[in-house]
């Protein structure tokens, strides 16, 4: 590990802004997996501050810091070695009088292994305690080091996540124009793939050199928890995925005369096994043609049929979903409505944002940006989209499209009608 100033390997640990922050499940698992398999009491994920080691996860230890003067894991970040080994801290002069080892929590075994940033910079470890002397493997050292090594990739995925998250905000709240805003989207997919690819690989690659070398080894919870570490990696591909087709919303329109009730058959027919498995009554009323971009406007409706479906089957035994349109003057009002739970008042108004999600369960699947791409494609098509919603009511998602062509509509008309795109216009 090449040696870098104290400086920079605490503006390294900065950059990641994970000091201080609350438990996450990935790091929780890691730690579990590192202590079942080890079989030792103690297993954390230490991060080494300026002058305190901070635990981002741990199992065995009911602190969430302790002085860095005192911590092994300085030792470990500094040594030259793969990872620090201390098979008996009594016997070993550097941490016999230490008070980790006299007192509470009486450290006899201690291993670390550095958490390397891409950079080349130390800025803790994962480390495994036992209250009595053990022996150490080397292929015991490999495993510590690839968890490791997991441990900084999932550190660098959040940090990928944040800043395309930050950049998408940035992209859908831009008033550039059409051309300028397409050439910004290539260049962020292009960037967001780039940055996702080494952590991603980094992630998913060990995960599964870990899980074939182990499985053996592995009872069904443990097992389970190595699961869990590799579905944050797919949980990335699917934000990556669905960032990709919101910057293809960005594209140039194709405006045309657009049969609806066609369009839906296609979107009900790619939405048919969720129906039939979920029981769900699917109602449709009578659809007029609309002036719209029908490849982005099916994109819509798929979104907004899929929402409806995965989170009014969470509630009821009998989903029931309706769609329909009025004519609002120049304008046609499409609303789809559903029998599920309802949105609470307080979540509306973030509903819209990229990386939204207000479910959290796992099995309901979606990475949080459908209603931010239909939001961007409605307006885009001189529309509006809202919402009205009772928590255990059901939900109603309505949008507007034009019904002639905007290049034949007169300046007053042009103007929505609908002020809906603020929260205080929401009827919850």
């Amino acid at each position: 590990m090449e040696t870098r100033s104290e400086a920079a390997r605490l503006e390294a640990l900065r950059e990641y802004r994970i000091l201080d922050t609350p438990p996450q499940t990935e790091f929780d698992t890691l730690v579990a997996v590192t202590a079942e398999l080890f079989e030792v009491p103690t297993a954390l994920v230490s991060l080494v501050d300026e002058n305190r080691q901070w635990f981002k996860a741990r199992v065995g230890l009911e602190t969430c810091e302790t002085e860095r003067s005192v911590s092994f894991c300085t030792h470990a970040i500094e040594s030259s070695e793969r990872a620090l080994v201390v098979e008996d801290a009594l016997a070993d002069e550097r941490f016999a009088t230490n008070p980790l080892v006299t007192g509470t929590p009486q450290i006899r075994f201690y291993a670390g292994a550095p958490l390397v940033t891409p950079g080349g910079l130390a800025i803790g470890t994962l480390c495994i305690i036992d209250q009595k002397p053990r022996s150490f493997t080397s292929a015991q050292i490999e495993r510590l080091c690839d968890l490791a090594r997991l441990v900084v990739g999932q550190l660098e995925l959040q940090r990928t996540g944040r800043a395309l998250s930050a950049q998408a905000g940035r992209l859908a709240s831009q008033g550039a124009q059409l051309q300028a805003l397409n050439a910004e989207l290539d260049r962020f997919v292009q960037g967001a793939a780039h940055d996702l690819r080494a952590p991603l690989r980094h992630v998913t690659g060990f995960g599964r050199l870990l899980a074939q070398a182990i499985s053996s080894r592995l009872s069904e919870k443990e097992a389970g928890y190595l699961n869990r570490i590799l579905e944050s990696t797919r949980r990335m591909d699917r934000m990556l995925q669905a960032l990709y087709v919101y910057a293809q919303s960005a594209g140039a329109l194709e405006l045309t005369r657009v049969n609806t009730q066609r369009l839906l058959k296609d979107v009900r027919d790619d939405l048919e096994l969720q129906i039939v498995e979920t029981g769900t009554t699917l109602s449709i009323g009578e659809l007029p043609p609309v002036w719209a971009d029908a490849a982005q406007l099916q994109r819509v409706l798929l979104n907004l049929l899929d929402n409806a479906i995965k989170y009014t089957a969470q509630l009821t035994s009998k989903p029931e979903i309706f769609i329909g349109a009025e004519r609002d003057r120049h304008l046609w009002r499409f609303e789809v409505r559903d029998n599920g739970p309802g949105i609470a008042s307080q979540d509306v108004c973030s509903l819209f944002e990229p990386f939204t999600r207000l479910c959290v369960d796992e099995q309901v699947a979606g990475a949080g940006m459908g209603l931010a791409l239909c939001k961007r494609v409605i307006e885009r098509m001189q529309g509006q989209i809202w919402l009205e919603s009772k928590l255990g009511e059901g939900t109603t998602f309505y949008f507007t499209v034009p019904a002639l062509d905007p290049r034949e509509v007169g300046p007053d008309q042009a103007a929505s009608q609908s002020e809906r795109a603020t929260c205080d216009a929401y009827d919850i």
